[in-house]
């Protein structure tokens, strides 16, 4: 029979089991070469327990400050160490040699050691979004092609890389307080293809016409940007996904030289005048080609209308109000579209009729099918 002392030291057991958990240990996968240990804040260290032969190594979502010195893992190529503590670069210069790619998001990371940095010559993705970082080293990173920089609220102004930034292809970068970005930052980087500036506080298009001509991805949504450049489409060649869901845009550039099969475009949650010029964004949302819910703000008659709901005939009432004289006001010159939709000019057929041509896909004859829809009677 248990003494009254014993039952209340099995009862302070029990309680105290109860509110202290106990640290898991990490999981290996010896087919993946991955090793796990997400403990949910209760890891305040790198462990010491991973295998040798590891490749991969995942200590996400743990309370983890610093890193003096990463474990010597030869054969290690990936480390993510995303939603820790961490308020300094960790040293990893003894899984350099095959490490290709770091995660380090979601920190609070305040400064980068250059020698640490330049330690990591085969690294080529690097993420450091939603740390407390002011500024970024410029220093030779000869694979380096992914950097992500989003949310490092100290950081008003994107560094100029001229170094670093001869490699990289993809750049994220931007919060609400951020500047403009300027050309010469731009500059730096003549292999970007893909720009995400989400919620980045941009007032206008990056300078990427006269900067990056190889862009093929703009990522713009969440910003405060008043109007896309007229000659935008036709500079950007290469351009296959533009973003600029949510910011102030009133109109949609020149259709000419638009070509809607080979670009993507989120254009929704901006102050839309439904006018003559989205013809051609209606009939790419039709297509499914746009995407994005698109409000009429003007003319009145129009307001609060979703665009899919507008005709094209309401929307060539909106003729006389915006002045058009022809179509060919559309087109300069209608054999420059490029696009498969634009507007052209008929005078002199059809009794003067102007219509929107609407190229559809090849048939498997490999001939092209267009409908025209008349805008004046």
């Amino acid at each position: 029979m248990m003494s009254t002392s014993t039952k209340e030291l099995v009862i302070y057991i029990i309680l105290l089991q109860a509110i202290i958990r106990p640290t898991t240990a990490g999981s290996y996968d010896s087919v993946s070469r991955l090793y796990t240990h997400i403990d949910d804040n209760n890891m305040a260290s790198i462990p010491n327990d991973i295998p040798i032969q590891a490749e991969v190594v995942d200590l996400s979502r743990n309370a983890i400050t610093t890193c003096q010195s990463f474990p010597d893992l030869p054969a290690v190529n990936k480390i993510v160490l995303k939603d820790n503590f961490l308020v300094e670069f960790p040293n990893l210069m003894a899984v350099r040699t095959n490490l290709t790619y770091v995660d380090l998001e979601r920190n609070r990371i305040t400064s980068i050691s250059r020698e640490l940095l330049s330690a990591l010559t085969n690294l080529e993705v690097l993420l450091l979004s939603f740390n407390e970082l002011a500024s970024f080293p410029d220093v030779p990173m000869p694979k380096l092609y992914r950097l992500y920089l989003s949310g490092n609220a100290p950081m008003r102004n994107l560094p100029v890389l001229s170094v670093l930034g001869q490699t990289v292809e993809e750049l994220t970068v931007g919060h609400p307080n951020m500047d403009d970005i300027s050309a010469t930052a731009l500059k730096a980087m003549p292999k970007l293809v893909y720009l995400n500036l989400y919620h980045g506080g941009q007032t206008r298009v990056p300078p990427v016409i006269e900067t990056n001509p190889l862009i093929e991805g703009l990522l713009l949504p969440h910003n405060a940007i008043r109007r896309l450049p007229e000659d935008f489409f036709l500079r950007l060649k290469r351009l296959r996904l533009i973003e600029v869901n949510d910011n102030l845009l009133t109109t949609f550039p020149d259709p000419c030289h638009v070509n809607y099969w080979m670009v993507t475009i989120r254009f929704g949650l901006n102050p839309i005048s439904c006018d003559k010029r989205l013809f051609p964004l209606k009939i790419a949302l039709i297509s499914q080609i746009v995407y994005g819910n698109v409000i009429c703000v003007s003319p009145a008659d129009l307001t609060g209308r979703d665009l899919d709901s507008v005709s094209f005939e309401e929307l060539r009432e909106t003729f006389d109000e915006v002045g058009l004289e022809d179509c060919a006001l559309w087109c300069r010159h209608t054999m420059d579209c490029d696009g498969w939709a634009y507007i052209y000019n008929t005078k002199g057929l059809n009794n003067g009729t102007c219509g929107i041509a609407s190229w559809g896909k090849p048939s498997v004859s490999g001939v092209f099918n267009f409908d025209v829809f008349y805008l004046n009677k």
